[in-house]
């Protein structure tokens, strides 16, 4: 179904009416599900069964015009719990990006809106009361210079603020609520300019400068320091994507000048790759950055996505040195598929003593079991070190998982899920209850419009 879009209204009002309206493409789903587990706080010691039942709600939209790039897709789903262990909640995620061609390879406009859902703190039990939203709205113009055919300069100036909604749905079991008010909102002003080559059709040479001021709204103490701070960075590229072998390098160097503390800086670099042969497909990235600790990533984009945020639950936001290497391979042929993959990041803060070395591996295998109906095996390992705890702790969590998808027409289609998760732990900081087992079993409608 087709339908215009408020932009496709809005933008040629304001631009003039030589810009041609846009058709949106709408799309999305309903959906109901439950879900029982038998310990729902995920305790070592108070084990309590509950019952999950949710309603969802899923739309997209795409339109691609001469002047406007549009893509929209967010679900809103309502949680509620038949023995009353959480209260209800609405949880809403999703993202949203618009690209308005002002001027044809001249000059362009981009806003970019996102909120998603995360654990506030990875080393405490995933639970309601240990999740937390991140909303995140950067918008900003790019002017294009191309200073021949195969050559061109950037210059883009962006602003992103960033915020942050903690859960406070505590349960029955307020007190195993840990987390502490963060000061990680912020509002972040930056600024590139890029100059890029392309020698042939299927690579391209760049050099990037880019800078950021970043500045954080704090309740700041009287004995407390600032978190904000200015970045700099000169980063170059280079990229090709031949008939079989896909792969990107980036080297550069980044300074971190803080308002209160020691100043940071570092070589910064990242290698991705991925070959396809046949029915197999290998992969894989280097990658070592510098981020502050209540976003992820530094304000420039290395395209990583793989990997968590590192801890938002502290009233200091640090700068974070992370190295990230990850590896996969993708097995497809006929009616199977198996594909796993592992990642090691290395996060080492520069004042907080939370530095982690986080292991990640999984493997899952998929099978069209009969016409329209498929299963899924899945099996993941995370390991978590802690090297400031004295003694050095770590942290196991095992998850094993069966689901089976039914498609009974082109909308309608039925899912079901048995899941089990261990772990193991010697953080007795945190107490014993952080070491539990867990099964869950789900079933779910869907349908699709």
């Amino acid at each position: 179904m087709k339908k215009k879009g408020i932009y496709a209204w809005l933008l040629p009002w304001l631009l003039g009416s030589h810009y041609v309206a846009a058709d949106f493409e709408l799309g999305g789903e309903l959906g109901i599900d439950a879900a029982y587990t038998n310990n729902i706080f995920l305790s070592a010691d108070n084990e309590l069964a509950e019952v999950e039942r949710s309603a969802v709600v899923e739309l997209t939209a795409e339109s691609e015009s001469s002047w406007l790039t549009t893509e929209i897709a967010y679900q809103a789903e309502h949680l509620d719990f038949l023995h009353d262990r959480f209260e209800g909640e609405t949880v809403i995620e999703g993202e949203a990006a618009l690209l308005a061609i002002l001027l044809p390879q001249r000059f362009s406009w981009n806003i970019h809106h996102s909120m998603q859902e995360s654990r506030l703190n990875s080393r405490i039990p995933d639970i309601r009361s240990n999740r937390e939203v991140r909303t995140i709205l950067s918008t900003g113009p790019t002017i294009i210079a191309n200073l021949s055919p195969v050559s061109s300069v950037e210059t883009s100036l962006l602003y992103t603020g960033v915020s942050y909604r903690e859960n406070d749905n505590e349960g029955e079991l307020s007190s195993t609520q840990s987390s502490s008010d963060s000061d990680s909102d912020s509002d972040r002003y930056s600024a590139s300019i890029s100059w890029q080559l392309r020698p042939s059709q299927t690579s391209n040479i760049g050099l990037i400068l880019h800078a950021s001021d970043v500045e954080f709204d704090q309740d700041l103490q009287s004995d407390q320091q600032s978190s904000d701070y200015r970045d700099h960075d000169i980063i170059s590229y280079y990229e090709n994507a031949l008939s079989r072998l896909t792969y990107r390098f980036k080297i550069g160097f980044t300074a971190f000048e803080r308002e209160d503390g020691e100043d940071t800086d570092s070589k910064i670099y990242q290698f991705s790759w991925q070959y396809d042969y046949e029915q197999w497909s290998y992969g894989g990235e280097l990658l070592k950055q510098l981020t502050d600790s209540s976003i992820g990533l530094s304000n420039f984009d290395f395209d990583i996505t793989h990997f968590d945020s590192p801890e938002t639950d502290s009233d200091i936001v640090d700068i974070v040195t992370q190295q990230v290497v990850h590896l996969f391979v993708t097995w497809t042929s006929g009616r199977h598929s198996v594909n796993f993959s592992i990642t090691q990041t290395d996060e080492n803060f520069h004042i907080l003593s939370r530095d982690q070395l986080v292991t990640n591996s999984s493997i899952d295998w998929t099978k069209d079991l009969w016409v329209n109906l498929s299963g899924t095996v899945s099996i993941t390992h995370e390991r978590r070190e802690l090297p400031d705890e004295d003694p050095k702790q770590d942290i196991n969590d095992y998850n094993l998982g069966f689901s089976v998808n039914y498609r009974t027409s082109r909308s309608f289609r039925i899912q079901a899920a048995m899941n089990a998760e261990k772990r193991d732990t010697g953080y007795q900081a945190l107490g014993e209850w952080h070491e539990y087992d867990n099964w869950t079993a789900s079933c779910g409608l869907r349908y699709l419009f």
